[in-house]
């Protein structure tokens, strides 16, 4: 037998935007576990950034405006309050894993807004979910810490992508203090500061200088140049960026192995246009999209832009400012003319303001609709849509989202983007059929077999008993048994399977649930999934332990060490893949009971066996 413990399960690669729930605007939210975006209410009430941050099993674990960051409760954090941010920065906070802590510590970057004449910087705090049990905390001593090597003052403007090997490149744009235009080459007014972060410590910064000086407008808010969205593609090889007072954006190449930021090209909007605010990349990273924001007489607009198109940049002329090589392209007109690489999305004479775009864990682009200067307007309640982004044109549709009773404002959450090795439980597909009877146990407990006494109701729940339950009945068990179903996390409705487990047992490993599926197909591939959540008694000491046995296919997974967490949708996803040598495949989970102490319960949801790959 093949003995694999679970991080060995760590077999492919997902992307960051796997996440379920967006939190934004004025305590909006929308919810994509089932597919499609559904309103949800949000804790958070902001005009502008905002992050959210998940937990490997894909559930929000904090959010934050920047200002103050929420728990999974929705409430503010003990020491949450305070942060470095701002409500008016356009990515105000950017939450992340630190690396290398199993997800109980997280990052949380803040950035200062205009409005505040950028006088914060850039800052750092780190939170610990072991605080505050159970939804975590600010680490005293570790709040609103400068930056290493950063600038004195910073832009508006924070993005990361992942390095593919459970890291993170933390990105932001330093902003000139000087109100002389006409600076050297050493600026920060042209600098991008990437930072590594691969453990808990905070190193110093790749330093490139590259693209346009973002230092003081000529006007009363100097500043300004400091707005616009930054993004990076979803392969992480590129990033755009908006300079919003001065109606160009700028494309780089980005370097994951180096952090090196370079190759800018501009794209220089009409006089005529509307401010640019909001960027981001269609999936394959072909496509670049622009919001413009509101202005005097002027209405919004949303553009496609085809910046892989050899012809389209054969177009741009090359020229040099004081951070090197630029090539760009000026479009004297309104850039919706250039129709065979530019395309106008959005209806003209549209009264709405675009704000941020972000790439859906669905591969659909969401625009934040809003009109700041009448909240009651209808454009605040909903989110606009560009369905098939990586074709050309793309397919724009306008109020795709309702988000009542929530409403939309300028920012989008900011999300990290590129690949990271998190646990594969997104591979199971809701949308392949499940060969699996009855698999969230929702309907009859005669699906599947047991070694356990299985109750028809909480009476007399004792070790070596299991029930089909919910969170309700669950929690009246036991008031620390908080669990919900996984099927509907973060809801709390539907059911699951509860094992009250022995130890001590000179049997050793008890038959927990067991079935039988037929009319499979020799020499395909199948992926084989489980929820599981560790469930701490009133004395804990024995973590479950589970074996799967998976009949005549040569290896079964043992010694599984189950994985607990105290927010009620904090579940294990257990995946594999497999090929089945016949027709039929009996699947065994196995409790091991032989450890001494108390505890060994535990829930378990959502198993699954789908088709992965035909025979070849």
């Amino acid at each position: 037998m093949k003995k694999l413990c679970f991080a060995a399960l760590l077999l492919l690669f997902s992307h960051l935007l796997h996440c379920q729930v967006w939190f934004f605007g004025q305590n909006a939210g929308v919810d994509f576990s089932t597919g499609k975006p559904v309103a949800v209410p949000g804790p958070v009430n902001t005009d502008e950034g905002i992050s959210v941050v998940y937990d490997r099993y894909g559930q929000v674990w904090f959010s934050t405006d920047g200002s103050t960051v929420y728990g999974f409760d929705h409430k503010p954090l003990p020491n949450g309050s305070g942060l470095g941010g701002h409500a008016s920065a356009t990515q105000s906070a950017l939450l992340v894993p630190c690396p290398g802590t199993n997800f109980q510590r997280f990052f949380l970057f803040t950035v200062d807004a205009v409005e505040n004449n950028l006088a914060n910087g850039m800052q750092y705090s780190v939170i610990d979910r072991t605080l505050n049990t159970p939804n975590g905390d600010v680490v005293a001593g570790m709040k609103n810490l400068s930056m290493p090597g950063a600038s004195k003052k910073m832009t508006e403007k924070l993005a990361a992508v992942s390095d593919g090997n459970g890291g993170f490149w933390v990105v932001a744009h330093g902003f000139e203090d000087s109100r002389i235009a006409s600076v050297g080459r050493n600026s920060p007014g042209y600098t991008f500061y990437a930072w590594h972060i691969t453990d808990e410590t905070i190193p110093s910064p790749v330093v490139s200088q590259s693209g346009g000086l973002h230092n003081h407008f000529a006007e009363a808010n100097a500043y300004r140049t400091a707005q616009g969205q930054m993004t990076f593609s979803p392969d992480g090889t590129k990033l755009a960026l908006a300079v919003h007072p001065l109606k160009f954006v700028e494309v780089f190449d980005f370097s994951l192995e180096t952090g090196v930021v370079n190759n800018a090209t501009r794209l220089s909007f009409s006089l005529l246009e509307c401010e640019v605010y909001g960027t981001t990349f269609s999936p394959s990273g072909r496509y670049l999209y622009v919001s413009t924001s509101y202005g005097a007489a002027k209405s919004a607009r949303i553009y496609q832009i085809d910046i892989g198109n050899d012809a389209y940049l054969q177009t741009f002329q090359t020229a040099r400012n004081e951070a090197g090589p630029i090539r760009f392209k000026a479009y004297p007109l309104a850039p919706a003319t250039d129709s065979g690489y530019v395309k106008l999305l959005s209806p003209h004479g549209t009264l709405c303001s675009y704000g941020s775009l972000q790439l859906g864990p669905d591969g659909v682009i969401y625009a934040a609709a809003t009109l700041t200067s009448d909240p009651s307007s209808v454009c605040n309640n909903y989110l606009d849509a560009i369905h098939n982004p990586d074709s050309f044109p793309a397919t724009y549709v306008p109020q795709a989202v309702t988000l009542s009773p929530g409403r939309s404002r300028r920012g989008l959450p900011n999300l990290p983007a590129g690949k990271n090795a998190l646990l594969p439980g997104n591979t199971c597909n809701a949308e392949r059929t499940n060969l699996i009877t009855n698999s969230d146990f929702n309907d009859s407990i005669l699906a599947f077999k047991s070694g356990y006494i299985m109750l028809r109701d909480s009476a007399a729940f004792h070790p070596g008993m299991a029930l089909v339950t919910d969170a309700l009945q669950m929690n009246s068990l036991c008031p620390m048994w908080i669990v919900k179903d996984h099927s509907t996390c973060p809801g709390s409705t539907g059911r699951f399977l509860v094992v009250n487990g022995s130890t001590g047992q000179a049997m050793g490993k008890r038959l927990v649930w067991e079935q039988t599926v037929q009319n499979l197909k020799p020499g395909a591939t199948y992926r084989f999934c489980a929820a599981l959540k560790a469930i701490p008694p009133c004395c804990f000491a024995v973590q479950p332990r589970i074996d799967v046995r998976f009949d005549a296919q040569g290896f079964d997974l043992e010694n599984v060490s189950m994985e607990s967490g105290a927010a009620p949708c904090d579940w294990m996803t257990l995946s594999q893949t497999l090929t089945v040598s016949s027709s039929s495949l009996t699947i065994r989970i196995l409790l091991d009971e032989t450890m001494p102490g108390d505890g060994n319960d535990f829930a378990l949801d959502d198993l699954g066996l789908f088709l992965e790959s035909e025979v070849r």
